[in-house]
């Protein structure tokens, strides 16, 4: 009996916390102080960042790489801290700019109200950056993020409509399709290559004028 071999189990992801719970985490967070953090026992430490890790999405298997180190609590005092400023702000109404590599985020708490102004003022390559890796974290977006097989497509990237498409377009898949059926007919031919792409190795042509 041939024996099957068994899927390789890959570690279990975090589930992000829910949103109703986020606020309720930062202002658990907001009320630490660096000495809670960096005295905590090893399964506090451990609890908090777990959820941390729910907080900001890290769900891959390995985690953030800050939060694999030895100095996983200072690191996550750090990160603590910002919290901190962000929820007093809140709480007294006033104004706060926290700077990073190369911009500034600001929350203006100062006026009564359900929600205060917040604003990033970053490089645009920044903002999209951050965006961008947000929107490819979905597989089900990711999984639709194709190359086009055929060598002649202008347009090689592709989003695909249905989950079984190959190709493309229409275009790309009878081209396709038409040159599989011509090799297959024709075994013994060599594939043409991409326009623009040599298809082999071009030697010199022997020069068969004869001499002077």
């Amino acid at each position: 009996m041939r024996r099957h071999r068994r899927p390789t189990l890959l570690p279990a992801t975090l589930p992000a916390l829910h949103p109703l719970d986020r606020l309720r985490w930062l202002v658990e967070m907001a009320n630490t102080t660096p000495e809670d953090v960096l005295t905590a026992s090893p399964r506090a430490l451990a609890v908090a960042v777990y959820e941390l890790r729910r907080y900001i999405f890290d769900s891959e298997p390995t985690g953030h790489p800050e939060l694999q180190k030895a100095g996983a609590a200072r690191c996550l005092n750090e990160a603590l801290a910002v919290v901190r400023r962000l929820v007093a702000g809140v709480a007294d109404h006033r104004l706060e700019v926290f700077d990073f590599d190369k911009g500034q985020a600001v929350l203006d708490a100062r006026e009564e109200g359900y929600l205060p102004v917040v604003y990033l003022d970053v490089l645009l390559v920044d903002r999209l950056l951050h965006l961008a890796l947000e929107d490819v974290r979905s597989h089900f977006a990711v999984a639709r993020i194709r190359r086009c097989p055929e060598a002649a497509c202008e347009r090689r990237l592709y989003y695909a409509r249905r989950l079984d498409q190959e190709y493309c377009s229409r275009a790309c898949s009878n081209r396709g399709t038409a040159r599989a059926a011509y090799y297959k007919n024709k075994p013994k031919a060599k594939p043409r290559a991409a326009p623009g792409k040599p298809s082999s190795p071009t030697q010199p042509k022997p020069d068969r004028r004869s001499p002077r």
